[in-house]
């Protein structure tokens, strides 16, 4: 016979049959006459059991340690710890799987490795919602589904939380990320089943609704969102109150979508409803891109002008009823434009504001207004001096 006992022999590698029934025997005499165990194994449901134990355990290590060494060292102490286990009971006379449960151990813990990868690339990690890119997607899906078989009413919601930055910039990164953590709790007390929604990025959200009735039920499912956000948020004791813009686009069966353009046009009303006030939404119409790309011309020459300086201060006079003298002055920002003239403050201050230009044009405001009212006290002495007022 061919055995493991004469598999090192160069010449012959068979063992005869009456040396491998003298070693049966020798070992049966063994366990009879000196007590020595006969070597024993677990039953195949006990053996399963182990291997899938070691392969839930490279899969946890690869899904918790996500940095590469960690992950290595951990895989191969788990690996010395198997062969360790399997030697002591060999020494005890006994006999478990050692080289399957650590194939599953490297099986599951690669395979773990590849799904989070996967999952990376189409989940927010913040919040666990689907990202743009696995949205776009779906969004398609519900596109050719509404198409061929247009069941209900289809739209989508585009969310953006009003003065995030503020929040983030004042209170910190770390208050902010659970603003949007609980935010998004919010968003899903509002959906109902089978909805999707996903983070776009920073503080958008966009939400895909499915099979309802008409325009109606989805303007409801939006007030509800915005009545949900004013509620008061606390952290640490401390109260943040924030609201949601939102644009809505319906999707019509008899017209050809790209999930792109449905998505850029809910950005579309979303920022027309930012512009109309914040803390409500707007219904996507076909006039709102033309609004938004004025807008962003007005930005662009915005900047420019705070470079090229095109702004001016007009002053209004402030009198003292008591004395009909004059006390002070009121400075007003009025800005020239080279090719629309005159520019109302009402239209370009809400921008400066948002686009965060205020700063740099407020700090030109007090150094203008300074200026010229310290050469008007030169010119003019009052006894008390002349003030201005900067709103």
């Amino acid at each position: 016979f061919y055995t493991p006992y004469s598999s090192a022999a160069l010449g012959n590698r068979q063992m005869p049959g009456v040396m491998v029934h003298a070693q049966m025997v020798s070992q049966i005499l063994s366990a009879v006459l000196d007590n020595r165990p006969l070597p024993w194994f677990w039953s195949e449901r006990k053996e399963v059991a182990w291997i899938w134990a070691w392969a839930l355990l490279g899969g946890l290590l690869a899904w918790r340690l996500r940095h590469p060494l960690m992950l290595g060292l951990a895989g191969s102490a788990a690996l010395v710890g198997l062969v360790g286990i399997g030697f002591s009971l060999f020494l005890q006379a006994g006999w478990i799987p050692i080289v399957a449960p650590a194939l599953a151990l490297i099986a599951t813990g690669a395979l773990t490795i590849v799904y989070r990868s996967l999952h990376d690339t189409l989940y927010d990690a913040l919040t666990g919602l689907p990202n743009r890119k696995l949205f776009l997607r779906q969004l398609q899906w519900a596109i050719t589904r509404h198409r061929l078989r247009p069941s209900g009413q289809t739209a989508v919601i585009f969310v953006d939380l009003d003065r995030f930055q503020v929040v983030n910039n004042s209170l910190g990164r770390q208050i902010g990320d659970q603003l949007l953590i609980k935010s998004v709790q919010r968003f899903k007390a509002c959906l109902p089943a089978h909805q999707t929604i996903a983070r776009m990025g920073g503080d958008e959200f966009a939400l895909l609704l499915t099979d309802f009735e008409d325009l109606s039920a989805i303007t409801e499912v939006a007030e509800q969102m915005q009545q949900q956000m004013t509620r008061p948020f606390r952290f640490n004791h401390q109260e943040v109150f924030t609201s949601i813009s939102m644009g809505i686009v319906l999707l019509q069966p008899d017209l050809p979508y790209h999930a792109e353009a449905v998505l850029q046009n809910a950005q579309t009303a979303m920022h027309c409803a930012k512009t109309l006030g914040r803390s409500r939404y707007e219904v996507f119409a076909a006039g709102m891109q033309d609004q938004i790309v004025q807008r962003l011309q007005l930005e662009t020459d915005l900047r420019r002008a705070i470079e090229q300086q095109e702004f001016q201060l007009y002053y209004q006079a402030i009198v003292d009823l008591t004395t009909n003298q004059i006390a002070g002055f009121e400075a007003l920002i009025r800005w020239h434009h080279p090719d629309r003239g005159m520019v109302s403050p009402l239209e370009f201050i809400p921008v400066a504001e948002e686009t965060g230009m205020i700063l740099p044009l407020g700090q030109w405001i007090f150094r203008e207004a300074c200026h010229q009212i310290k050469g008007l006290q030169g010119r003019y002495p009052n006894h008390p001096p002349l003030m201005i007022s900067i709103n």
